[in-house]
């Protein structure tokens, strides 16, 4: 092959789209934005690059290579798959024609040592998810997926970006094996992508699949739940070990089994989809919401300025059961009553009957009691005061808020999309979805998916809400009907109204 230029290319048109200046050159390829004629808009055009010392027949098993994995791209089309725009060659170089992106991408988000929270992670890992899962079914394994090719396209938008890169570029197939290396190595020598990521069973020789994506899925979910890039070269029972062992790399023991699934040497024993894994980590996440919301009720409830003593109702109820004996639950419900209550809003067989059963097999756990009984007295107050009283009642923390309105929208939002809001009347802290439809009506939805939980997304393209786990597609504009399984259940609508101002609220 003729003696590549980095710059020959630039100011010369390609297709349609003149190069305008080089983005980056490697010993694989060279990146060049470039202007596109038809449609006018600004492209990424990627040349492929060899080694000058390969033979032309080399070049030529190189060549069919390309051209078959490069039409295999060219029918993907979805929301979280970063298309390819056309194929061809170039005085004798292949090249890609994708979208310019400038908003950088997962690794540069993990490289800023950006805070993700787990249901931040939840929400990305879903598009990632949903990006795999439909080339998956098309018959395209990623195999080199990491975060550096989950693009974003603004602050909550992924893409997963170089499905075909690794047909194209790897060596197997095409040079002879000399080290256990080449397995994972391009035709010029250098990795495919940080070995980390790559399954083991692609670095032992075998072919990449599905279960090869979920491995790499779950590194990338360490490195966005410990906010930091682990050590490049680490093999799946160094990841594991490093979990075990390291403590600013330690899990929760129900996250750390999610992750010791995904990152399994042998493949069987991993999850057998993405949408499996993605199941497993929106249980966890549901799971770690009631927890924390359990935790936070008890702050709460522990803030109340009560009259009657300095002690917190909570601790002393802990201290009721810390003791040898049964609670005693008329001092406790006299203790805590407030003076000016001429009735309170349980019974107090009622009261006795639940914190009696704390210390019986099978009762209910001491969260439910403290909320049966907290919720008790927190009745009382509105009950007898209302929000003004609550309010002089309530020590709130510093530079918190109380927000005493059911408002979750307003008429002036986009055509044809949605928002997610919370319903502060129960306590599942679980987003809900206020769509706009196309034809001008406002509908709200609980966003999880009736089959898996996971949060469904609603495509403006469609019209439709579609599940990244399953598949499943239900129609918001038809009462949440299922139109697609596996879900057999309607999404449960939300009750809302409209007032004269524009005002969007819960009914």
């Amino acid at each position: 092959m003729k003696k590549f230029s980095a710059d020959e290319c630039i100011g010369r048109v390609i297709e349609d789209c003149r190069v305008e200046r080089r983005l980056m050159c490697g010993p694989t390829s060279a990146v060049y934005a470039a202007q596109q004629q038809q449609p006018r808009r600004l492209v990424a055009l990627t040349l492929f690059l060899l080694p000058e010392a390969l033979s032309d027949a080399v070049y030529q098993q190189f060549r069919i290579r390309f051209l078959h994995a490069a039409a295999n791209l060219l029918p993907l089309s979805h929301p979280c798959v970063l298309p390819v725009y056309n194929y061809g060659e170039w005085e004798g170089w292949p090249y890609l024609i994708t979208p310019y992106k400038t908003e950088g991408s997962l690794a540069t988000l993990i490289k800023q040592q950006v805070s993700f929270s787990p249901p931040r992670i939840l929400s990305l890992l879903e598009q990632v998810v949903e990006g795999l899962e439909y080339a998956h079914r098309r018959g395209q394994v990623h195999g080199i997926l990491t975060p550096a090719n989950v693009l974003r396209n603004n602050e909550e938008s992924f893409q997963v970006a170089g499905f075909g890169l690794r047909q194209i570029l790897e060596r197997r197939g095409i040079l002879p094996y000399t080290q256990p290396s080449d397995n994972f190595s391009t035709l010029s020598d250098t990795p495919l992508c940080v070995p980390k990521y790559l399954a083991p069973e692609y670095r032992q020789g075998q072919a990449a699949q599905i279960r090869s994506d979920v491995y790499s899925l779950g590194v990338m979910l360490v490195e966005l739940y410990c906010g930091q890039f682990l050590a490049n070269t680490l093999t799946a029972s160094e990841i594991l070990d490093l979990l075990q062992q390291q403590k600013e790399w330690s899990l929760p023991t129900s996250l750390q089994k999610i992750v010791m699934q995904a990152l399994a040497e042998d493949p069987e024993k991993r999850f057998p989809r993405v949408h499996d894994l993605l199941t497993a980590y929106a249980e966890y996440v549901k799971s770690n919401e009631t927890q924390v919301q359990a935790r936070q009720f008890d702050d709460q409830l522990n803030s109340l300025v009560w009259s009657s003593s300095a002690d917190r109702p909570i601790q002393d109820l802990h201290d009721h059961q810390r003791s040898e004996a049964a609670p005693n639950v008329l001092s406790f419900v006299k203790r805590w009553s407030i003076p000016s209550f001429s009735s309170f809003p349980l019974s107090l067989p009622e009261i006795k009957s639940n914190v009696a059963s704390m210390r019986q097999p099978g009762s209910k756990s001491r969260r439910q009691v403290t909320a049966l009984l907290a919720g008790g007295l927190v009745t009382g107050i509105v009950g007898v005061g209302g929000f003004n009283l609550i309010q002089r009642l309530t020590t709130v923390k510093p530079g918190a808020t109380i927000k005493a309105t059911n408002e979750i929208g307003q008429t002036t939002q986009a055509l044809n999309s949605e928002q997610t809001f919370l319903d502060t009347r129960v306590a599942d802290h679980r987003q809900r979805l206020l769509i706009h439809l196309p034809n001008g009506n406002f509908v709200a939805y609980k966003q999880g998916c009736t089959h898996s939980g996971v949060l469904v997304n609603y495509d403006p393209k469609t019209h439709l809400l579609v599940c990244p786990a399953h598949g499943a597609i239900f129609d918001p504009a038809q009462n949440g009907r299922v139109i697609q399984g596996p879900a057999t259940t309607p999404l449960p609508q939300v009750a809302i109204q409209v007032n004269g101002a524009g005002i969007i609220t819960l009914h």
